[in-house]
């Protein structure tokens, strides 16, 4: 349980997807664990990662977690990481009896714990035209309205927003990235320049650190070498966040 907040305690919690949640990899190993750890030996301070993120969650549901746990946790940094579960269908929402919107914290907890077990959920774009076909389950207009809201609230929490856009093994080709992902990364990049939020370019940080196919269990959940180059790479943006804390 996470318990009160201590007074020189930050905290960072992360909204998005199975591939913020982490599947497939240790407590430890998720990106936003080893960017509190990496953060909390250079500052000498507890830092906490809370993880908002559940499998098959869009923006919408992300919003909704905000809002309903933000003024508990009281956050100093929101990750804003949602992608995959706005474009594809195929990842299903874990919902209580009555259509509730997100899992008991004691459910989403027992899945946490036994995530290196589970089978990574698929994607609609694992075979064929990826990212081309098929509807979309956010649309880009009710996306663009949904981020907006989502920076609002954390602003309203008194915690910083930070953009996180997610990387896939698609962009470890020659070809750049299926049309229809690049039109939500770009929603992505633009909310942060609209906002004056720092950004963490997840497919220019792969390239940079020349990741492989390795670093992804699938088109997209990274693997523990993944989480760990992700994990990197927000623990240096949130560095220099962090200087005025």
């Amino acid at each position: 349980e996470l318990g009160a907040k201590q007074a020189n305690e930050l905290r960072i919690i992360t909204l998005g997807d199975s591939s913020v949640f982490g599947f497939g990899v240790a407590e430890e190993e998720v990106f936003s664990s080893i960017a509190a750890s990496a953060l909390s030996a250079a500052w000498g301070r507890p830092v906490t990662p809370i993880i908002g993120a559940t499998p098959g969650y869009t923006s919408v549901q992300a919003l909704h977690t905000l809002q309903d746990v933000g003024r508990t946790i009281q956050p100093d940094f929101v990750v804003i990481a949602t992608l995959w579960s706005d474009l594809f269908q195929s990842e299903t929402p874990l919902e209580r009896a009555g259509g509730q919107r997100h899992p008991m914290a004691t459910y989403r907890l027992a899945t946490r714990l036994l995530a290196p077990w589970l089978s990574a959920p698929t994607v609609g774009w694992i075979e064929g035209d990826v990212g081309q076909t098929g509807q979309v389950r956010v649309g880009l207009e009710q996306y663009t309205r949904t981020l907006d809201d989502l920076v609002r609230l954390a602003r309203d929490l008194g915690a910083r927003p930070v953009v996180l856009v997610l990387p896939a093994p698609v962009d470890l080709d020659l070809e750049p990235a299926p049309a229809r992902i690049q039109a939500y990364r770009s929603t992505l990049a633009e909310l942060a320049d609209r906002h004056g939020l720092p950004i963490l370019d997840g497919p220019g940080l792969f390239r940079k650190n020349r990741a492989t196919n390795a670093d992804f269990f699938d088109q997209v959940h990274p693997s523990s070498a993944g989480h760990l180059k992700l994990g990197q790479g927000l623990a240096e943006v949130l560095m220099v966040e962090g200087q005025t804390q």
